[in-house]
């Protein structure tokens, strides 16, 4: 029977190895753990693919589960939920931790449980008080739309080991950070206009960013575009804001408008789509001078 062997590199990297043997309960110690070499794997392809994620890639689900919860929920509620939203097949679901020594036995509930503390370490999550019990901040006491606004940009010394595996992460992670440099670039530029840029609390949406326009809120989405992905960006992000525009505007029954900020202007039909669809467009080509532009045509209605 085919089997996945796992080994691990000095840095402590995991390197996939597709190996012709029979099952064994034997145990490889390197250094950091116990690794499993002995149980079958159905799809290699599957398995590869989910060894392959970090808590950070299911970090928003487990957002979006403590907001679906009220904002405040235990941590295995949390759990549940994050899976659900990630819509995982079953087969996804039952690849086993390859840590023999994890907690949860199934990877992604592993990975999971991990992101509810990577976002209690970014301040994303907060203890309730309670054992087991985790919220958003601000659940509870915040009034007025968004909380005060948290820097995007990851801290300097968040070191992140490369994954070695045959899809590959970089360009992935690259534009993460391209997103998360351009969404604070933003939130600075609103701030020397005098404008307070906000960050969302429960119950709002996972928006990127939003702030106040006399009396208009404006919520703002961020996009980076590559030259494979540029299309599947846009639809996205233009979904992602007519939601949102509603939701605010339920919430809170005050007129909502949406920007698209991008890393780049896209071609044609984007322009005109998201002017039909009352979306304003900027870019980081120029975000000062676009900025200002946008700003002066939302004030004008």
């Amino acid at each position: 029977m085919l089997a996945w062997r796992y080994r691990l590199t000095g840095s402590g990297n995991a390197r996939h190895e597709w190996q012709g043997f029979a099952p064994r309960p034997k145990q490889e110690w390197a250094g950091r753990g116990t690794i499993r070499d002995d149980y079958p794997v159905p799809d290699e392809d599957v398995v590869a693919r989910i060894h392959a994620l970090q808590p950070k890639n299911v970090a928003d689900d487990v957002l979006r589960a403590t907001a679906d919860l009220g904002g405040e929920a235990q941590r295995f509620e949390i759990m549940d939920r994050a899976l659900d939203i990630g819509g995982w097949s079953f087969e996804e679901l039952d690849v086993p931790a390859w840590w023999q020594q994890a907690a949860r036995s199934k990877h992604l509930r592993a990975l999971v449980d991990s992101a509810v503390d990577l976002c209690g370490q970014r301040g994303l999550l907060e203890k309730a008080g309670v054992k087991g019990r985790w919220r958003l901040p601000g659940a509870v006491t915040a009034s007025g739309v968004g909380s005060e606004y948290r820097p995007a940009t990851r801290p300097a010394g968040d070191g992140r080991q490369p994954i070695i595996v045959e899809i590959d992460l970089n360009d992935l992670d690259a534009r993460t950070d391209e997103h998360m440099a351009l969404q604070d670039r933003l939130s600075e530029a609103l701030e020397a206009r005098g404008i307070t840029p906000l960050s969302w609390r429960s119950p709002e949406p996972l928006y990127d960013l939003v702030f106040e326009l006399d009396e208009d809120i404006v919520v703002v989405e961020v996009k980076t575009l590559g030259v494979r992905s540029a299309a599947q960006q846009m639809r996205l992000g233009a979904g992602q804001l007519l939601e949102y525009r509603q939701r605010l505007t339920s919430l809170y029954g005050r007129p909502v408008r949406a920007v698209l900020l991008t890393s780049a202007l896209p071609g044609e039909p984007w322009p005109d789509a998201l002017a039909s669809s009352a979306i304003a467009l900027m870019s980081g080509d120029d975000l000062d001078g676009q900025l200002d532009a946008v700003l002066d045509r939302l004030r004008a209605g």
